[in-house]
C-alpha cells in the first residue's frame, strides 16, 4: 500500500496536476478569506469552507480522474491486479495519495484561523468543526472520484462523471428538504 501511495503521489508531483490543485485551492481560498472574512470585517470563516465545498465539488476530480483511468487505458490495471498486492491495499493507496494532496490543498484553511488569532478572538470549535467537515466531504469526493476512474479508460469520463456524482450528492441534501 505504501508503494502504491508514494508511487502516486510522486506521479502527482512529476506532472503539473498536483501543483495546480495546490495553486487553485490556495487560490480560491485566499479570495474567499478576504471576501468573507477581511473586507467584512468577521472571524467567522465558516462561509470560507462553504466556498470552497463548491470549489473542491469541482476541482476534486481533476485530481482523481487519472487515478485507476490511466490504469485501464494503458492495461497496467491487470499488471496490478496480479501482483502481491491486494486489491484492498491498491485502492487505499490510490485513494490516500489523491486524499493527501487534497489535505495539502485544505490546511490552508487552519492557517487562516491562526492568522486572525492575532488580531481578533476566534471561535476555534467553528473553525474545527467547518475543517474536519470539509476533511470529511473531501474524503466522499477523492473516493467518489476513484470509484467512477475505475469505470471508464478515459481520464475526461471520469472528471464529468465524478463532477456529476459530486453535484448529485451535493444535490441529495436539497431534494431532501423539499421532498
Amino acid at each position: 500500500m505504501t508503494a502504491i501511495m508514494k508511487r502516486e503521489l510522486s506521479a502527482y508531483f512529476k506532472s503539473p496536476i498536483g501543483y495546480v490543485f495546490i495553486a487553485v485551492s490556495f487560490l480560491f481560498s485566499g479570495f474567499f478569506f478576504w471576501y468573507f472574512a477581511l473586507s467584512v470585517g468577521s472571524t467567522d470563516i465558516s462561509y470560507v469552507f462553504l466556498g470552497m465545498f463548491y470549489v473542491y465539488m469541482i476541482f476534486v476530480p481533476v485530481l482523481t480522474m487519472r487515478l485507476m483511468a490511466d490504469e485501464n487505458k494503458q492495461r497496467t490495471d491487470q499488471l496490478l491486479l496480479t501482483s502481491p498486492v491486494g486489491l484492498m491495499r491498491l485502492v487505499a493507496g490510490k485513494f490516500l495519495s489523491a486524499y493527501i494532496v487534497f489535505m495539502l490543498g485544505d490546511i490552508v484553511l487552519l492557517i487562516y484561523g491562526v492568522v486572525m488569532s492575532f488580531f481578533a478572538a476566534v471561535n476555534w470549535a467553528i473553525i474545527f468543526g467547518n475543517f474536519v467537515a470539509l476533511a470529511l466531504i473531501g474524503a466522499i469526493f477523492v473516493s467518489a472520484g476513484l470509484f467512477v476512474s475505475t469505470l471508464t479508460e478515459s481520464q475526461m469520463v471520469a472528471a464529468i462523471g465524478s463532477i456529476a456524482v459530486n453535484v448529485a450528492l451535493a444535490l441529495i441534501n436539497v431534494v431532501a428538504t423539499v421532498v
